[in-house]
């Protein structure tokens, strides 16, 4: 699972700073090299992504015996105030857009773009095609929202609650129909392969 997502982080947030955390570091402690060696040849493609707790690949926390958290803090406080965008100029059109797509978040999980976002286009005054595709990207590369823009389907969606797509992957994931059972490749002598 772990190559799966660093390699969407690589395809869809290639700059982005990356934290590896640790959870429940107390009970795991003494096994910290190991951890170190099977993170190392997973995250070996984005070593310069990888944000490092003094030398470690990841930031042990602990939430139950508070190990880790302020570190972990400090780390992204620093990493968002060195970020060379954080103070673009935004238009007060294009707040205006922002606002009035989440106003919707009440009575929707996803907005449609040939209606709903049309309409708001219409609206807060923003009426070209480009300048709507860029306010839509600039917004979902901030995690305001989430428009992807791989297909038509996708791209006519602008997903304002996420944890409705969550929810829907998630769905998939755990579907037994579609996923085999792991036990049955170790009873066969296949846990190798």
């Amino acid at each position: 699972y772990l190559k799966f997502w660093f390699q969407s982080i690589k395809l869809h947030a290639p700059n982005a700073p990356l934290f590896l955390v640790g959870t429940f570091f107390a009970q795991i402690e003494n096994e910290r090299k190991q951890v170190e060696l099977g993170l190392l040849d997973i995250v070996r493609e984005q070593m310069s992504q990888l944000r490092k707790f003094e030398g470690s690949l990841f930031f042990p926390v602990d939430n139950k015996e508070n190990i880790g958290i302020v570190p972990l803090r400090k780390e992204i406080e620093r990493c968002i105030l060195n970020e060379t965008n954080k103070h673009q100029d935004v238009s007060i059109r294009w707040m205006a857009f922002l606002d009035d797509i989440l106003s919707c978040k009440n009575q929707k999980q996803y907005l449609t773009l040939s209606q709903d976002i049309k309409l708001i286009c219409d609206s807060v005054g923003i009426r070209s095609l480009p300048e709507r595709d860029a306010a839509l990207s600039f917004f979902h590369n901030r995690g305001f929202l989430i428009h992807l823009t791989a297909t038509e389907t996708l791209k006519n969606l602008v997903i304002i609650e996420p944890k409705w797509l969550i929810n829907g992957l998630s769905e998939i994931i755990r579907d037994h129909h579609i996923h085999v059972d792991f036990d049955q490749f170790e009873s066969a002598g296949l846990k190798e392969d």
